[in-house]
């Protein structure tokens, strides 16, 4: 009979330890989160001087920038497109954008695969990425460069109970 009131305390002990530390567990926002980052690339070296420049479709760039962004669900648990509230969407003031590639990656090592849906305004002040499922590993990347601006864009994801750290 002894045994068996040991084995019930230790029961109780544990599913009572159990049951603190899920109500403790600081960890939680860690399942549902998303990292968006932004990463100028140098097209042209410092030493370039003025003469050297690049074209697009025959026509000279000013101040062009490379960027990459990069959205990756870096949590425990999938972004449901209809978890999006606002997806990933790049802004620039004062300049334009263009476009050059939009890809998924299903993990860090995989290839791209291309991202249909991605859209430019005319203007070329925005670039907006479809809703798109982000199970935990999976990245949306944008390729793009700016022009005639020295700003860096805006890049702006917003999803319901997900936490998006910049």
């Amino acid at each position: 009979m002894a045994v068996t009131v040991y084995i019930t305390l230790g029961s109780l002990a544990v599913a009572a330890a159990g049951l603190l530390f899920t109500i403790l567990d600081k960890r939680k926002d860690r399942h549902r989160r998303v990292i968006v980052e932004v990463r100028e690339v140098p097209l042209l070296p410092a030493i370039a001087g003025p003469r050297i420049g690049l074209t697009l479709d025959g026509v000279l760039l000013d101040t062009p920038r490379l960027y990459v962004v990069r959205a990756t669900n870096v949590g425990r648990a999938g972004l449901p497109r209809q978890d999006i509230e606002k997806p990933l969407t790049v802004t620039v003031d004062g300049g334009r954008l263009h476009l050059l590639t939009a890809s998924f990656h299903d993990h860090p090592s995989s290839p791209p695969e291309p991202l249909k849906g991605v859209a430019a305004n005319k203007e070329g002040l925005e670039i907006q990425a479809p809703k798109t499922l982000l199970n935990p590993g999976n990245t949306l990347q944008l390729l793009f460069i700016t022009v005639g601006t020295a700003a860096a864009p805006q890049v702006s994801l917003r999803a319901k109970d997900f936490k998006v750290a910049h």
